[in-house]
């Protein structure tokens, strides 16, 4: 799941940031953010929602890949 997934990087970019001149924290969490985001709203097993609509679908006779 993408927010267990964002939850865990965030102490990763904390340390990258401290151990790496140059790198701003700024970047990072926007990438991880819109990558969660879009991971969770752009896949079908991103979020429970979307495998609710995704076997609702496939009741009705639409095919969903």
């Amino acid at each position: 799941d993408n927010i267990p997934f964002t939850a865990t990087m965030i102490p990763v970019m904390r340390k990258m940031v401290e151990s790496v001149d140059g790198i701003s924290i700024e970047p990072l969490a926007w990438a991880l953010a819109l990558g969660a985001c879009f991971g969770g709203n752009g896949t079908l097993i991103g979020a429970s929602a979307n495998i609710v609509m995704v076997s609702k679908a496939e009741v009705e006779g639409f095919h969903i890949s």
